[in-house]
């Protein structure tokens, strides 16, 4: 059997478990799909150039060695998604928030996500900005999100 086969085989039962649980299967979410969308573009690795955009079907229109399109998430009153990444006790420093993330695993519409460091940015200037791996991961229900913004692809090393 070959790779392709297995995975598909392996996320249809994935699926069909967390169906049963999930209040939102049955209902149309665009967030959901976008973001299943991305999730197998990741995983297929793709190489061709197209359209930046969370509809675009492959990886890299923008760079020449890649593995994810990140993305920020916003809430219902519009405002952008952010994740603690840091919280140190012994620092003076307060916490550190994450709003870029990069799709670890879809499951109906609830998702695993993986938080990414932005440097030098703001959520209004973050298109350009360069982003890292980290080892926060959140659970998230993507049908309680209102918009997604993909932003260009890149290459990151996960962990």
């Amino acid at each position: 059997m070959s790779v392709e086969i297995r995975d598909r085989i392996s996320q249809d039962v994935l699926d069909a478990k967390c169906r049963d649980n999930n209040p939102h299967h049955n209902n149309e979410c665009c967030v959901c799909e976008s973001v299943k969308k991305i999730d197998r573009i990741q995983k297929k690795l793709g190489q061709n150039a197209g359209c930046l955009s969370c509809e675009s079907p492959v990886l890299g229109s923008n760079v020449l060695s890649f593995n994810t399109r990140p993305f920020i998430l916003y809430c219902e009153d519009g405002t952008v998604f952010r994740t603690v990444t840091s919280i140190d006790p012994t620092d003076q420093t307060p916490e550190t928030y994450g709003f870029v993330y990069r799709v670890e695993e879809v499951c109906d519409c609830c998702a695993i996500l993986r938080v990414l460091t932005v440097t030098g940015s703001t959520p209004v200037r973050v298109i350009g900005a360069q982003v890292a791996s980290t080892n926060v991961c959140i659970t998230v229900d993507l049908c309680e999100f209102i918009a997604i913004q993909c932003l260009p692809d890149t290459f990151l090393s996960v962990t």
